[in-house]
């Protein structure tokens, strides 16, 4: 039956899988609404968690006040005048923390007797006495089982979240204490969480109607999006009434009432979020349902969220579930059967015979001498022997070894011949060896058998837990090592870690953390696919274990990093060398699917105790010297020094600043002309992006380009440049400036953007610009690694209209005849040409041949960085079409390069006499 049900399970997990590569696309919208619906649960389930903590500190506070409870009991016991003068007093006690709850939004303090009669209102002291058992199903639970009471119920004057204690006084059962909270309040706590959302609250029409008092219904209304709900006093009769919805909500809350997903949802009791879609914008609204102390479907959570669908949630598929439940069944079935069995064995002898040769379990019985006088059939399976063999021998230390495999010297080591001398029971896991020699794990339960009080005897049973304990082994090792290369991961790391700073405080001795990231490890992941990257990651391994003690640790602690604890150095100095010998290692070539791999690492080295006394410490320097040894060109190891530290900070410091520049309007564009050589005519511009930092000033774009790259925002950013590019242009031709071209830098994580045709298109039409008057450039590296997804996208953006280019060209090693592959319109000869041009013949012949190629290609040329007329006569001779640099402009503002448009005038004014250079 199991292998039955484990095929089946096995074929639905294949058909699920295939089903979800094919519909991937089509499952991302679901898997965010589904994410959606978990935030709103979650901040749901926070919010009403603040407000029982809250009641259980309050609880407590009264709890701890001897003269609250006694006035309690007092007036629980009394009656008539004497009742209401302890009521009064209880209040004046307590009228200082009701007012502070009050105010933190819990709406009602209630104490009841413990017959469930009112004994005292807060909100409402001249009602008191009335019964409440049948209405105020928690404060029945909360008295009857004197355990905390908490959930949601329909009042019948308003419904709330309810918080009940019991409370004592010593032993005495006094009563309970509770705590009412409106959605009022709730619904703040969950703003306060979640401001994102909107959130309303709907009741089930038959859970309040079932309660309401007859005057309170008039205060109800039909909810707009289901007629089976209520909402509460939507007009602000009632004290503490939640705000009514926002204007967009009512008109949701119409289309929503017309979905039948909402109203199966809903009628369901399920936890859904549909999504909608509005000329203004889209939404997504969540369905939380909210049950109330009963278990019954009470009331739902709506929330209403702009633009929820920013990430993507993986679902995964647990097959555990469907074997835990069949064992657990089996386990049953098992138990269920012994139980009966056990019964039938007082009755009838001649059933004994069947359920021993049945059981699963291996039984033997012994008597009083330790003779063996009965083993079952499983016996034999199991250990290997006849009955024959064992039954009237004293052979219990036949199969009952220690764990070394040895025999037991006597019988008093043995824990069940000691157990049985002692006439009682064992229960515990031992090690059997069968008839063959080889060993195996079992659980032994043994009982003792009596006669009256004497003990005549032993019963037990084992079964072979062998693939259990192999089951456990394999969870402790997946607990601690890292599946894809076996080495240990962070939990059993730090662990060792741990361990030797214990050992070297205790000792004396230093050791060294040596934290390695693989350089550039993502794009061998992007180009070459995830299993080569997972191959090479394995190899990695291989190698860094083999450069290794055995007294060392090396651990993978997730992606491309990995850290080493080097044990007894014997001077600061040894990690280098350590190091040295990874980075030869690492540096061979790894031929991986018959490909030929190089990659380099980067090694941050921190010393204990110099540059860290714990865990914490040691591993944020290592990676900070990691990250040091980075920035120094790659392919190196750096020690930890304090500077590190400083940098680190200063980096954060960048980082943080930079994710908050694009929403403080921080960034700005400078644009440098473009200037055709042989006229000066200005033919183009080139935004470049700066940044005006509130307390730094103006911060090259080299200091913060590659961090934003490094850290993802290079994306948002590129969007905004995008969208002002478009927006300035066409605003300089509706003033009537000669409409002219502007470029973009793309960078690589920017271009690798599924939906950059999608970014450029939003551009152009929010601006109104045409495409042909953006241009679009892209480095020679980013070109000649290109896959087949790049080159279909420049040629959609072609096809869209847009001029494309190719920047710093002749720094990528490209083969200009590959450019006629694809849609180029221009090369930028690289500025590091052009700056050594006139002294330099070797750059002067690069730049000629490339002039030379590309007109032959029908492509224009672009010099960057000329900034002498040397320069610019030099690549006038050699036929270059454009030019850029200070010699005709240094980057200006916007109005700046308005004016120069304004002006119309060539730039600068050409020479009488071009002397060749």
């Amino acid at each position: 039956m199991r292998l039955f049900v484990g095929a089946l399970l096995f074929l639905l997990a294949w058909g699920l899988s295939a089903l979800f590569l094919h519909d991937n696309r089509q499952d991302k919208e679901r898997q965010h609404l589904a994410e959606n619906n978990v935030v709103a649960a979650t901040t749901y389930q926070a919010s009403v968690a603040t407000y029982q903590l809250a009641t259980d500190l309050l609880f407590a506070e009264i709890m701890e006040h001897d003269n609250v409870l006694d006035t309690f009991a007092a007036g629980v016991k009394a009656v008539g005048p004497e009742r209401d003068r302890q009521r009064g007093k209880l209040y004046r006690l307590l009228a200082p923390t009701y007012a502070q709850l009050r105010q933190r939004g819990i709406r009602q303090l209630h104490f009841h007797t413990a017959d469930g009669h009112s004994f005292l209102r807060f909100h409402a002291p001249h009602l008191c006495d009335d019964p409440l058992f049948d209405a105020r199903p928690t404060i029945r639970l909360a008295n009857t089982e004197l355990r905390p009471v908490t959930g949601f119920e329909a009042g019948k004057n308003v419904s709330g979240f309810r918080y009940v204690h019991p409370v004592f006084r010593g032993e005495e059962h006094l009563g309970t204490v509770e705590t009412s909270v409106t959605f009022r309040s709730i619904r703040a706590a969950m703003t306060g969480i979640d401001p994102t959302r909107e959130y309303t609250l709907v009741l089930r029409r038959e859970q309040v109607e079932a309660v309401l008092f007859d005057e309170q219904r008039p205060l109800y209304e039909t909810a707009p999006l289901n007629d089976d709900f209520l909402i509460e006093d939507p007009h602000l009769r009632l004290p503490d009434s939640a705000p009514p919805p926002s204007d967009s909500v009512r008109r949701l809350d119409r289309l929503l009432r017309e979905q039948p997903r909402v109203q199966a949802g809903m009628k369901k009791g399920e936890a859904f979020t549909v999504p909608l879609f509005t000329e203004a914008e889209d939404w997504a609204v969540s369905f939380v349902p909210v049950q109330d102390i009963l278990g019954r479907q009470a009331a739902y959570i709506v929330a209403y969220a702009r633009n929820p669908f920013s990430a993507t949630l993986r679902r995964d598929f647990y097959l555990s579930l469907g074997l835990t439940t069949l064992f657990l069944g089996a386990f049953a079935w098992f138990t269920w059967g012994l139980l009966r069995s056990r019964g039938r064995l007082r009755r009838e002898k001649r059933q004994l015979q069947t359920i021993t040769d049945t059981i699963g379990d291996g039984l033997y019985v012994m008597n009083g001498q330790g003779v063996i006088e009965r083993v079952n059939p499983t016996f034999g399976k199991l250990l290997g022997y006849r009955p024959d063999e064992v039954v009237g021998r004293i052979g219990h230390g036949l199969f009952h070894v220690r764990e070394d495999g040895a025999p037991f010297a006597n019988p008093a080591e043995c824990p069940i011949c000691s157990a049985m001398g002692r006439g009682e029971g064992y229960v515990g896991e031992e090690l059997f060896r069968r008839k063959d020699g080889t060993l195996m794990n079992v659980e032994v339960s043994c009982q003792p058998i009596r006669s009256g009080d004497e003990g005549t005897g032993v019963v037990a049973a084992f079964r072979d837990i062998s693939k259990r304990k192999e089951s456990d082994e394999r969870i402790r090792y997946l607990a601690e090592y890292d599946t894809l290369t076996n080495l240990p991961n962070r939990t059993l790391f730090l662990d060792r870690l741990r361990q030797a700073i214990v050992a070297a405080q205790r000792e004396g001795e230093i050791f060294a953390v040596l934290f390695l990231d693989i350089d550039l490890f993502k794009s061998i992941n992007d180009s070459l696919g995830h299993p080569v990257g997972d191959r090479l990651l394995q190899e990695m391994a291989r190698r860094l274990v083999e450069c290794m003690r055995a007294s060392d640790t090396v651990s993978r602690q997730g992606g491309d990093e990995f850290i080493i604890i080097l044990r007894q150095i014997r001077e600061a100095a040894d990690p280098a060398q350590i190091a040295r010998k990874i980075l030869a290692a690492i540096s061979e070539s790894f031929f991986i699917d018959n490909q030929e791999l190089r990659v380099s690492g980067s090694i941050g080295i921190a010393l204990y105790p110099a540059d860290g006394e714990d865990e914490a410490a040691l591993i944020k320097n290592a990676d900070a010297a990691m990250y040091h040894a980075k920035k120094l060109g790659r392919n190196n190891y750096q020690f930890f020094t304090a500077d590190l530290n400083v940098r680190a900070r200063q980096r954060l410091e960048m980082e943080n600043s930079l994710r908050l520049a694009l929403d403080h309007r921080e960034f700005l564009l400078h644009y440098q002309p473009l200037v055709e050589l042989e006229s000066g005519r200005i033919v183009g511009a080139e935004a470049l992006l700066r940044w005006q930092h509130p307390e730094q000033g103006l911060v090259p774009p080299g200091e913060f380009i590659p961090l934003a790259e490094e850290c993802g925002l290079i994306v948002p950013i590129g969007e905004w440049v995008l969208g002002e590019v478009c927006r300035q242009n066409k605003a300089w031709q509706d003033e009537g400036l000669t409409k002219l071209p502007v470029a973009v830098n793309l960078s690589p994580l920017q271009f690798r953007q599924r939906n950059l045709e999608e970014v450029i298109r939003r551009a152009l039409s929010e601006s109104g610009l045409a495409p042909e008057y953006l241009e679009i450039e892209i480095t020679e590296s980013l070109l000649m690694s290109a896959e087949e997804q790049t080159i279909a996208l420049l040629y959609q953006l072609k096809n869209l209209g847009l001029n494309i280019a190719i920047d710093d060209f002749g720094t990528g090693y490209s083969s200009l005849s590959y450019l006629k592959l694809f849609p180029i319109d221009k090369l930028k000869i690289d500025r590091s040409f052009v700056r050594d041009v006139s002294s330099d013949p070797d750059d002067a012949a690069i730049i000629s041949a490339i002039i030379a190629m590309a007109h032959r290609l029908r492509l224009r040329v672009l010099a960057e960085g000329v900034e002498t007329i040397d320069q610019r006569n030099f690549l006038m001779l050699e036929g270059c079409n454009d030019a850029q640099g200070y010699h005709y402009s240094r980057p200006l503002p916007a109005e700046g390069m308005k004016t120069l448009l304004r002006k119309g005038q060539p730039l600068p004014p050409l020479p009488e006499n071009l002397d060749p250079v």
